[in-house]
């Protein structure tokens, strides 16, 4: 487990955040193919291969706004021991982004497209690791800021902004989002293929 007792609270549930996703991938990866890792249970659905391939490209288009902010906060001493309590709209946007299943349903920005390149699963997964110790090393780096008044600038457009704490849950929960859908299509991909 990554939480570390020390960080503020808020820090460490997105740490288990972390722990949680990184069980729920290995459960999916267990027993199957590398076909069946890239099939799509329906036409327009992503595959396990797209749902994880989504979260290493949403990861790579978020960092450097995570370093940003970081870097930010520290040098215009933005500190804070908390609690934090975010905005009404914020919340709102967080939580229906996260939520699974969605309550609405939101079409990937094409920032955060899948890349076509979904075949080599050995990078897919070996990238998602590396997105995970990289968002450790961000929430570690969080601990001692304002996580309210820091502010991370979304990679779609700069009119939008959110808290780094609102972010970061974002970035967590966006993560089990669609594990949760992955863990689905493996189950209906296994499903088809059984009846062959």
């Amino acid at each position: 487990m990554n939480a570390i007792t020390s960080l503020q609270p808020e820090l460490v549930l997105y740490l288990k955040d972390i722990d949680r996703a990184r069980e729920m991938l290995a459960q999916i990866l267990e027993g199957l193919s590398d076909d069946q890792f890239r099939q799509r249970p329906a036409l327009r659905e992503w595959s396990v291969a797209e749902c994880i391939e989504h979260l290493n490209v949403t990861a790579r288009a978020t960092a450097p706004k995570f370093e940003d902010a970081l870097d930010k906060g520290r040098r215009k001493k933005m500190l804070s021991s908390g609690a934090f309590k975010y905005s009404r709209l914020g919340r709102w946007f967080v939580d229906n982004a996260i939520d699974y299943p969605p309550r609405r349903r939101f079409k990937a920005p094409r920032v955060f497209a899948p890349t076509a390149d979904t075949h080599d699963r050995q990078r897919i997964v070996a990238d998602f690791e590396a997105s995970q110790i990289q968002l450790i090393g961000f929430i570690q780096r969080a601990d001692g800021l304002d996580l309210k008044r820091v502010k991370v600038v979304s990679p779609v457009s700069r009119l939008f902004r959110l808290s780094l704490g609102q972010y970061l849950r974002l970035a967590t929960g966006h993560q089990l989002r669609h594990l949760h859908q992955a863990a689905d299509a493996r189950r209906r991909v296994l499903t088809l293929t059984s009846l062959k």
